[in-house]
């Protein structure tokens, strides 16, 4: 009984000890910096898409579309008629072109950015970026999340 108490604390601090990362950093700065840049940089009357819904709807101050449908239910109405935005983890450009279109965004936020968007239906015109650290519990994973103007063809 003694060893395997002792087993499960040292189990235990090492769980503690691997997460501690993850609860004393702040992800939210990076963030709150880039929705304030958004916000500085589109009209009031500006409709948002985008997957990180959390930290930067309540510092942007816009209208937000959720593209995963978490927080939003036009959304969520719109993926049952329409299709996920998903295919297979990827994101699937055409899909997200016509949801764009269909939500009546104005914008789009690329929050996993590489390669710059490029769309058949909609023109994607780069406004702002920056980079935005994410606290992924072990550890810091950075990348660049990217502002567009959404313009339908």
């Amino acid at each position: 009984v003694a060893s395997g108490a002792g087993a499960q604390l040292l189990l235990s601090a090492a769980l503690l000890m691997y997460l501690f990362p993850g609860t004393r950093t702040d992800e939210g700065q990076d963030i709150r910096q880039f929705a304030e840049r958004v916000r500085q940089a589109t009209p009031v009357t500006s409709r948002i898409a985008l997957s990180e819904v959390g930290a930067f709807t309540f510092y942007s101050d816009r209208f937000v579309i959720d593209t995963v449908g978490l927080t939003d239910p036009e959304s969520v109405e719109w993926m049952k008629a329409n299709g996920s935005l998903l295919r297979a983890a990827q994101l699937d450009v055409d899909q997200l072109e016509r949801f764009l279109i269909g939500r009546r965004a104005t914008h789009y936020v690329d929050a996993f950015a590489s390669a710059p968007m490029i769309g058949r239906r909609v023109h994607f015109v780069p406004v702002l970026e920056s980079p935005v650290r994410r606290n992924v519990e072990s550890g810091w994973s950075g990348g660049i999340w990217r502002l567009y103007r959404v313009d339908p063809r």
